[in-house]
């Protein structure tokens, strides 16, 4: 079962978050406040989440808040603001797929891992 964005972030300050990786996409996109959704997917794709030091990076480079940047963020489920696994396995939690054993195979995993 996927569940989107998270709330909080989990980067400490003892990681660091290699801003260079995001610098070609940034040019691509310079001064394009517009293209605030593909810089984040792109930026989702280099990173697997999207740092705090991302999303302010983000807003400065457009001319936007970074509340402005958080919001849409956090608006969309796609992205994550919360370190994620290398593996995600997404399950279906629809009817017809709760019918054909989805709850079985759950807790398989969630017993395994």
């Amino acid at each position: 079962m996927s569940h989107g964005n998270g709330a909080g972030n989990n980067t400490t300050s003892t990681e660091t978050v290699d801003l260079a990786l995001l610098e070609p996409v940034l040019a691509e996109y310079a001064g394009q406040r517009g293209a605030l959704i593909p810089i984040l997917q792109r930026a989702q794709e280099i990173y697997n989440y999207l740092p705090r030091e991302v999303l302010e990076l983000i807003a400065r480079r457009l001319g936007l808040s970074v509340g402005k940047v958080y919001g849409v963020a956090t608006f969309y489920a796609q992205f994550y603001l919360e370190k994620r696994g290398k593996h995600i396995l997404k399950l279906c939690d629809g009817t017809a797929c709760h019918v054909k054993g989805t709850p079985v195979l759950m807790t398989a995993v969630e017993d395994r891992y």
